[in-house]
């Protein structure tokens, strides 16, 4: 696998050293070069956006070149009087750095001390003082922040600074190559990782790119100069051998001294030629490729192997430590920051910060810039949901100002952005009502099993010849109100006299009376259950002797979900509560609809809306089973009706509501209506005598093509935005799989987003 950065070289280190230029001779032999004079670039700078927040009134102080000479012009004040040194925690080639507390503002700083040894040498002593005066003046987030210089009475000479707590990005990276290895690669998303490592990078790019715009490089870049916190803030440390990058031109000429460290120098710093901004960026790409790469950009077993093998452009491949794929366009990235000749890197770090920040966002990059092709494709990704608006926007920003280009821009992403947070809420809220009337259907299903298992039971079991007394009264024909059950009240909801306590049982004209006689003997007693059904048939309602006297006046006086409760022998005789008097005499519930669907199947089965013998209160939607015991032999049918109108205040009330729901409607698999907000039958009241065919002849819903899109779905969910009489509509549906029906709301589409504007 090669040596990593977890390895250290042999006799190759990353220490600062100062070294003489060298070059080649025709031989190949390192010689000592000197270069000749070097001429200032001119920089052509493109204004930012971002250069509208610079005040310049105040440029004058923050832009000029910076003061980087040796000289202190005042005397500087003891250490010892502004801060109290608390320990020493760590130590250099030439300085100590302490732990101190300032004694005005009692907050913790970290104390460089020059060692006592090195205080009498010139260049050392001068180093110290213009990294103090550089970093001092160089105010930015990620470099390091200067308190003060202070002396001591052994006229040492100690700079103060922000105290950071954290570790060197050499340290940082060592630790990501450990856990790599101990844990493997794959426990860890190492694309995430390297998206993190990038912001670091970007940050010290930032730093060095304002350093260089105040006319400073650094001259000594690399990952142990590069200090991170704890809570990963970055600081470029260590400006000890900085130095201006451009000089006015009556200055001396700069010394062709070449200092900092071997694996981090750039070539014409060693070639002996003038360095400028672009020898920082040459090590920047060094730092960039091990930052992508885990492992060395530069190797070597000595300095000396090191410096040869820059200045023959011996880099390492762009290759993972760990055999991770990398970007083509990041490499071209490395490539272009680390070229052997200046004028084919960067122009400025910012250009390679840019670089990098676009390739992090999925754009081109200046180092590879994309053809026709990948233009096209990049486009295409990031518009795939509106190519057609795109391109309409493109051709009017091509005929428009700049200005309102950016403005449409933004004003259609917002758009974008409302309407798929419409649809999203729209389609949730359509899921969770269907999911509802789901759990409604299995409640009802539910309380009708057991009805038809009581009754079974009851049938199988029950021994007793004499019908339950005051449980079932029999229907009177000619409505003589001296037979019927004693207690009876009006019901508001049921529109007429009903009794709370007992049911009614209707004997067919043709029925087998010995086995009707003995049906209702030994069925009699499920009263209690068909009560108890009732009550309970408010999803989540479990009846108790607190809420008993609660659910019975609701009942009464509004009504529950389920109307009747009832229970039909093959031998044609009607059990049925609550108590009513409204059968007719010909009355046979063996040729209802609901007996005959119940005989197509032995689970429960649904039917259509229908009118059945008490329908004051409005349509019935029936749900019936065979009674059957545990050896198949079938007795009769049991059923529920459920009001018609109380399923459509539910409907209602379900998923969403306001004025921009046009429509809500339950529809089955042929396209017909069985519940909707704006059906023609709800709230109404029905004569039985009027109908022939006691289910009614359902509307279709809409018009062809919008039952298409929504039954050729399949049994699933989803949504579609149609144009209707000029304004958008958006339908939203879900199929009901109990019911075997669909859910369907019709939304006023603008309405809607108005709405939702209008709230946030």
């Amino acid at each position: 696998m090669g040596k990593t950065q977890d390895q250290p070289e042999n006799n190759a280190s990353n220490r600062t050293v100062k070294v003489q230029p060298a070059g080649k001779t025709g031989n190949g032999q390192s010689t000592i070069r000197v270069s000749g004079a070097f001429s200032a670039h001119i920089f052509n700078r493109k204004r930012e956006i971002d250069d509208l927040l610079v005040s310049k009134k105040l440029s004058v102080y923050t832009s000029g070149d910076l003061e980087s000479s040796p000289e202190l012009p005042v005397k500087l004040t003891e250490l010892d009087i502004e801060y109290a040194t608390l320990e020493k925690f760590a130590e250099g080639g030439q300085a100590t750095i302490s732990v101190a507390r300032d004694k005005n503002l009692k907050r913790i700083v970290a104390v460089k001390s020059l060692k006592k040894n090195l205080m009498n040498q010139d260049n050392v002593e001068e180093s110290f003082i213009t990294e103090a005066k550089v970093t001092a003046q160089l105010d930015h987030p990620a470099i390091i922040p200067i308190y003060g210089l202070n002396n001591d009475s052994d006229d040492g000479i100690h700079l103060v600074m922000k105290l950071v707590n954290g570790k060197t990005l050499r340290e940082y990276l060592r630790n990501v190559i450990l856990n790599y290895r101990m844990k493997g690669i794959r426990s860890f998303d190492e694309e995430a990782a390297l998206g993190k490592r990038l912001e670091i990078f970007l940050h010290v790019c930032d730093a060095i790119a304002y350093a260089h715009h105040r006319n400073i490089m650094h001259r000594d870049l690399k990952p142990e100069n590069i200090m991170l916190g704890e809570y990963m803030e970055v600081y470029v440390m260590d400006w000890g051998i900085a130095r201006k990058i451009r000089t006015p031109e009556n200055s001396p000429p700069l010394p062709h001294d070449v200092s900092g460290t071997p694996r981090y120098f750039s070539p014409e710093a060693l070639c002996g030629e003038q360095c400028d901004e672009r020898s920082d960026i040459f090590t920047l790409g060094l730092i960039l490729q091990e930052i992508v790469t885990l492992q060395f950009a530069v190797r070597g077993e000595s300095d000396e192997q090191l410096m040869h093998r820059i200045v023959n452009n011996e880099l390492e491949p762009v290759e993972h430590l760990f055999h991770r794929k990398i970007d083509s366009n990041l490499k071209a990235v490395i490539r272009k920051a680390c070229a052997y000749e200046p004028a084919e890197r960067y122009a400025s770090v910012t250009e390679l910060s840019e670089d990098i920040r676009r390739y992090m966002n999925g754009l081109s990059i200046s180092a590879r810039p994309d053809d026709v092709f990948m233009k096209t494709a990049r486009f295409a990704y990031r518009h795939r949901r509106g190519m057609l608006t795109a391109f309409l926007a493109v051709m009017l920003a091509a005929v428009s100002l700049a200005a309102y280009s950016i403005y449409e821009r933004l004003r259609h992403a917002t758009e974008m952005s409302h309407r798929s947070e419409a649809m999203n809420s729209v389609y949730g809220k359509t899921a969770a009502s269907a999911a509802d009337f789901d759990m409604t259907a299995l409640h009802m299903q539910d309380l009708l099993c057991s009805i038809a298992q009581t009754a079974s039971y009851l049938l199988c079991y029950n021994t007793s010849y004499e019908t339950m007394e005051n449980a079932f009264y029999p229907f009177q024909p000619d409505n003589d109100r001296t037979k019927f059950p004693p207690g009876l009240v009006y019901s508001p909801f049921h529109k007429r006299q009903t009794s709370f306590e007992c049911g009614v049982y209707k004997i067919a004209p043709d029925a087998d009376l010995p086995e009707v006689r003995k049906f209702l003997a030994k069925v009699s007693p499920i009263l209690p259950n068909m009560i108890r059904t009732v009550l309970e048939s408010q999803p989540g309602v479990h009846l108790s002797q607190k809420n008993y006297e609660e659910k019975k006046k609701e009942w009464l006086e509004h009504g529950l979900p389920v109307k009747a409760v009832f229970a039909a022998s093959k031998y044609g005789v009607t059990m049925l509560y609550p108590w009513r008097n409204t059968y007719t005499e010909d009355y046979d519930p063996r040729k209802r609809p609901w007996y005959r669907h119940a005989l197509e199947s032995w689970s429960p089965v649904w039917g259509q809306p229908y009118v059945d013998e008490d329908s004051a209160s409005g349509l019935s939607i029936p749900c019936s089973m065979q009674i059957r015991d545990i050896q198949g032999n079938f007795y009769g049918v049991a059923g529920l009706d459920l009001s018609f109108n109380k399923l459509t205040e539910n409907l209602l009330k379900a998923g969403n509501t306001g004025s921009h729901v046009l429509e809500k409607a339950i529809i089955d698999p042929e396209g017909r209506v069985i519940l909707s907000s704006a059906s023609q039958y709800f709230n109404r009241t029905f004569d039985p005598k009027d109908y022939v065919n006691p289910e009614l002849e359902m509307p279709l819903f809409k018009d062809d093509i919008i039952r298409t899109m929504i039954l050729k779905q399949g049994k699933t969910f989803g949504l579609f935005l149609i144009e209707e009489n000029g304004r958008e509509v958006l339908y939203s549906f879900a199929h009901l799989k109990i019911f075997n029906l669909y859910y369907v709301e019709v939304i006023d589409f603008q309405k809607l987003l108005i709405k939702n504007i209008s709230m946030e």
